[in-house]
């Protein structure tokens, strides 16, 4: 009769204990800087580029060695198998949101112009190739890697910054977000506006949804984020304007969670080989990292991002109302793979006289 109570107790305190866990993030670390962070090179930029047989010399292009993309897939690959894996299943169509925020145009008008200055500011390439050979690998029936940027053409931009090269490797489809087909969606519960214009393929077409964002400050949001990425780069400027002032800036944090209520966001990934640090999103200055932070959980992995910034997560307003809306929680996370206080440096906040008003992103402190 003890050993039946002793099970039964035992048999409780397991399942409430699966109960109550929190969502797994994934945190996995390069220890070779001068490959994963260093072999990445915008090659004579100032000059007209000559480059790969099918770059025909009509944009800047940035190279890479094939030993750093090797090293950077197995760290996404150890990281997604971490976190309980990639839920892409056979059949499905996915949609992988990337940030390539600026045109390099707008970037050589900043001066920032070293390698790390360029590289920090947008999403990995060499990440958003793993994530989506793994896609492949899982059956995925239709790839689309997408960008809307809020001053170009979201094709160029991403060319310009190496994705024809992976998409070609990979059979995805590289996607213009600001000329795309879109229609009106509304949220279940709107909080800024009652409806949005979205792209069509993201909302009726994709089965998974994947957002793969830079660790970077930014002077809106505080932070930029998976939940800011999937959000406001798929809101088309062809509808909102350059850059985007058609969306209520100064309701950044509701505008952000009506619209990945509409279209949940599946798995999220953060691009930290170099992080970007200051005047965020584009003026920033670089931080080596060499990491890459994944979960299924977007707002647990947003929020460890902010924590391995050195910065707290309940201070910024779109991920405590993120988590109040059900879209994610920050509550209860099991980091696995390497630990926050290992991989954490103290990010410098966006300047104050940099800021937007604190109410704008809801934030309750910068540092």
């Amino acid at each position: 009769m003890r050993k039946v109570l002793f099970l039964l107790i035992l048999f409780i305190f397991v399942l409430a204990s699966v109960v109550q866990a929190g969502p797994t993030v994934a945190i996995v670390k390069s220890n070779n800087h001068e490959l994963v962070g260093k072999s990445w090179q915008f090659k004579d930029w100032h000059m007209l580029p000559q480059g790969p047989r099918w770059a025909k010399g009509k944009y800047w292009y940035p190279v890479w060695s094939r030993k750093s993309e090797r090293e950077i897939e197995k760290m996404v690959r150890k990281a997604v198998k971490l976190a309980g894996g990639l839920p892409v299943e056979k059949g499905d169509v996915v949609w992988i949101k990337t940030n390539v925020v600026a045109s390099f145009n707008l970037i050589l008008g900043t001066g920032k112009t070293k390698n790390e200055e360029i590289q920090c500011y947008s999403t990995d390439p060499r990440i958003v190739r793993a994530i989506a050979l793994l896609a492949k690998r899982r059956g995925a029936k239709k790839i689309y890697i997408a960008a809307g940027p809020p001053d170009a053409d979201g094709i160029a931009n991403m060319k310009t910054y190496g994705y024809e090269g992976l998409a070609r490797e990979t059979g995805a489809e590289l996607y213009c977000i600001n000329s795309a087909p879109y229609k009106w969606y509304k949220p279940e519960r709107p909080l800024a506006l009652k409806e949005y214009a979205l792209p069509v393929v993201m909302v009726e077409e994709a089965d998974k949804i994947i957002s793969i964002s830079p660790m970077k400050t930014h002077y809106l949001t505080g932070i930029t984020g998976t939940l800011k990425n999937q959000a406001i780069g798929s809101a088309p400027n062809r509808v909102y304007g350059i850059p985007k002032v058609g969306l209520p800036h100064n309701q950044i944090s509701e505008v952000i969670c009506d619209i990945v209520s509409i279209k949940k966001i599946d798995f999220a990934v953060i691009s930290a080989i170099w992080g970007s640090e200051g005047h965020g999103p584009t003026k920033g200055d670089p931080v080596s990292m060499d990491l890459v932070i994944v979960g299924r959980d977007p707002v647990a992995v947003d929020a460890v991002e902010t924590m391995v910034m050195g910065l707290k997560p309940e201070n910024y307003g779109h991920l405590t109302l993120a988590e109040q809306m059900g879209l994610g929680t920050m509550k209860d996370i099991n980091v696995v793979g390497d630990l926050i206080e290992k991989v954490m440096k103290k990010f410098k906040p966006v300047p104050k006289e940099l800021r937007a008003p604190n109410a704008w992103g809801r934030i309750s402190g910068w540092d």
